[in-house]
């Protein structure tokens, strides 16, 4: 499950080198959360608790008694929520740089983010170049992060559009702000996975979205935790360009008993 702003897109990397490391007798699935990708805009209210209760749905109409759920910032802190509520539908959990409470500090990293959703491109590639030349991509641009960020706009009256609904997005943001994840964490009980980042969104030593003690908390908080530092990696590159420590610390636990 994708970040405030992702689609499904995200996990494709991931997925690719799963397979190529030889992880067999798995299913992968991808959601475009509501209100992102190919969901389009949405009816009701956006927030971790309906999330929640639509990837239940997704379970129940697919026949799925229980996942292995891998969750990247929104995507993490839903996999929180729903390990904590529902534990025998989560068997194992991965959080991809996120998971704790979203603070004052966390949430003004987010408002670039959220800015760039209002704004439209004169192309596809105007978009992407404007993505490649923000500070956090120097030096670790590659050929998935084009792949991704390649799919991030839509055609809309002759300009191009982020695909995230900005309503929804906005909602969401509002309803991460206060929710206590950090009161959830001791009451997960599957096997968990959690992976940081190392370099900042703000400089190479701040601006995190999962700040390095708050991850050391989650270990400690969490019954069955480990936690995985993935070295040169921000909190983009650690999914979407799916590098190999991500890949074998997601590839070892999933083939755990």
């Amino acid at each position: 499950m994708h970040g405030l702003t992702g689609r499904a897109d995200a996990f494709r990397p991931l997925a690719e080198e799963l397979q190529s490391a030889g992880l067999t007798g798995w299913r992968f699935l991808a959601v475009d959360l509501r209100g992102r990708g190919e969901t389009g805009p949405v009816n009701g209210t956006a927030g971790i608790s309906a999330h929640g209760a639509d990837i239940l749905a997704l379970m129940d109409r697919e026949g799925l008694d229980n996942v292995a759920y891998v969750g990247h910032p929104l995507g993490a802190m839903i996999g929180v929520y729903l390990a904590a509520n529902y534990p025998e539908r989560i068997s194992k959990l991965v959080l991809v740089d996120g998971g704790a409470d979203v603070t004052e500090e966390i949430d003004a990293l987010l408002t670039p983010v959220h800015e760039r959703l209002k704004r439209t491109y004169h192309s596809r590639e105007a978009y992407v170049e404007f993505v490649r030349n923000l500070p956090v991509f120097e030096d670790c641009w590659d050929e998935n992060l084009e792949r991704y960020f390649s799919g991030d706009v839509r055609p809309d009256d002759g300009e191009w559009r982020h695909h995230a609904d900005l309503e929804t997005v906005g909602d969401d943001r509002e309803k991460m702000h206060g929710f206590p994840l950090s009161e959830l964490w001791r009451r997960i009980e599957c096997p968990t996975l959690v992976l940081l980042s190392t370099v900042g969104l703000a400089g190479p030593d701040e601006g995190f979205i999962l700040p390095p003690q708050e991850a050391r908390r989650m270990q400690e908080a969490i019954p069955d935790c480990e936690l995985v530092e993935v070295e040169d990696t921000n909190h983009y590159d650690i999914l979407y360009s799916a590098p190999k420590t991500t890949v074998v610390a997601v590839r070892d636990l999933l083939s755990s008993p």
